[in-house]
């Protein structure tokens, strides 16, 4: 889509431009939800342009109402410093830097700062300069995270360091860049809906008018001729009923090889999208339902259920929150019929998502309980933690503690089943992060204590889990 491709060329030209003038010190990047990862993309891409002489390091640790993330900031700094280290000494000639002294940081922005200081001070001895990237993946506090980001900048002590800060949505971090004034380069790298809708109609209108027998560039919505292509000499024939039931017993459905029908599909996909795109919700329900029933039709069990769960999507943006409850539990109740259990999992967090959305936060907390316990009958422990640690959060905020601390128990339970890497990309840590932080409040210090050390554990993927503490039990609900 050009709507998609310009904003991030704007982003590409701006980062060269910046690699280049060494005389500013900050770049402030404002991007879409939707593009978020591919601007971190061509961020960290920018650290590899011949020209750059500065270490990259991208921090998305989030800004929440009770953990300013500074903490969880300064290990990322830490574990992205010793993973350059590694790979500089596998060059050749091999390039040392030395190691950190600070192994565990000091809680808060004083903690990072002091991280920060050291990296710093380790680069310029190895000859490479620090570029930080500040990339909150949200921000639930503007006024602490301006605050506080504006007191780091402002530390003489981190002249040497060049920053880019990225926001998403909204520019919450600008106000923070007022010291560099003058030194300031920023880029709206978002997408331009006008430009997007219109990008989407012109797919639509390709793919319908696409011709029999015409190439999957051409049935995707990619230009081509109005003429079918003649067959190539060597090509494969055409799929006879005998061949696609032979399939049947790998499990490809028949449908899935149906050309045409696969185009009617995404067709249907499509226009539901560009109707949303548009504000239709009424009609991108109607065309989405349309693509569910064309699926179950063909018996393509998991593209049903995702076109199901796309639906009640669209069905809550539509105000219709109570119609996607319905269509939730059809989702998923195909989904375990066809023995598909994530996304049986997917279908009960979403459940207790449009919950939400109606208020009932008591029903929410019980539906994302039954997403974790599905989640580890299923043997999608990383689905089920993320159930538990949302029912755990729901239930503290209700002020029902101790089920609150029960719930986050299994989250830290179902981490067991996870190899490191995994545990790191779960939600876990946050899970223990939580309930250490509620412990603290009952002042059970000691078990705050534990916690926040499985907490460090479950980040850095290394080390087995610690098991939550027993004596981890917080009353006066």
């Amino acid at each position: 889509m050009d709507a998609i491709h310009q904003a991030l060329s704007r982003l590409v030209e701006e980062l060269q431009w910046f690699v280049v003038a060494q005389e500013n010190r900050a770049l402030h990047v404002l991007t879409s939800s939707a593009l978020r990862l591919s601007a971190l993309e061509h961020v960290a891409a920018a650290e590899h342009d011949a020209r750059n002489t500065s270490a990259f390091f991208i921090l998305e640790a989030p800004v929440e109402q009770e953990d300013d993330g500074w903490r969880i900031r300064a290990l990322e700094l830490r574990d992205s410093y010793e993973d350059l280290r590694t790979q500089l000494a596998r060059l050749q000639p091999p390039i040392q830097l030395r190691e950190l002294s600070i192994e565990e940081p000091a809680p808060g922005l004083p903690g990072f700062a002091r991280m920060l200081h050291q990296v710093q001070a380790l680069l310029r001895d190895g000859s490479r300069g620090l570029t930080l990237v500040l990339a909150p993946v949200w921000v639930r506090d503007g006024r602490q995270w301006i605050r506080e980001l504006s007191a780091l900048l402002h530390q003489p002590t981190l002249q040497e360091v060049r920053w880019i800060l990225l926001d998403t949505e909204s520019s919450v971090s600008a106000p923070a860049l007022a010291p560099f004034e003058g030194h300031i380069l920023s880029v709206d790298a978002r997408v331009d809906e006008a430009q997007a809708r219109e990008d989407l109609q012109n797919i639509e209108e390709s793919m319908r008018s696409a011709p029999p027998g015409a190439s999957g560039a051409m049935l995707s919505g990619a230009a081509g001729p109005r003429e079918a292509p003649p067959p190539r000499p060597r090509a494969a024939g055409p799929m006879t009923v005998e061949l696609l039931r032979e399939l049947e017993p790998a499990g490809i459905p028949p449908a899935l090889l149906d050309t045409e029908r696969m185009r009617e599909l995404r067709i249907l996909v499509l226009s539901a999208a560009r109707a949303m795109r548009e504000g239709d919700a009424a009609r991108a329900a109607l065309e989405q339902r349309k693509a569910r029933d064309l699926a179950v039709e063909a018996q393509l069990h998991k593209e049903a259920v995702l076109m199901e769960l796309m639906l009640a999507g669209y069905l809550v943006q539509g105000g219709a929150s109570e119609k996607a409850l319905f269509v939730l539990q059809e989702a998923r109740a195909r989904a375990e019929a066809t023995h598909q259990g994530a996304l049986a999992v997917q279908a009960q967090l979403s459940t207790g998502t449009t919950l939400l959305v109606l208020e009932r936060q008591h029903e929410a907390a019980v539906a994302y309980a039954e997403a974790g316990r599905l989640g580890g009958l299923h043997d999608t422990p990383v689905l089920a933690i993320e159930g538990y640690r949302l029912s755990g959060q729901l239930l503290a905020n209700l002020k029902m503690h101790s089920e609150a601390t029960r719930v986050w128990k299994r989250a830290l339970d179902a981490a067991q089943a996870l190899r490191p890497h995994e545990r790191r990309a779960s939600s876990a840590p946050e899970a223990a992060r939580a309930l250490a932080a509620l412990c603290k409040r009952h002042g059970l210090s000691a078990q705050a204590t534990s916690l926040e050390a499985q907490a460090a554990a479950l980040e850095s993927g290394d080390a087995e889990p610690l098991t939550a503490p027993r004596q981890a039990r917080t009353g006066g609900d």
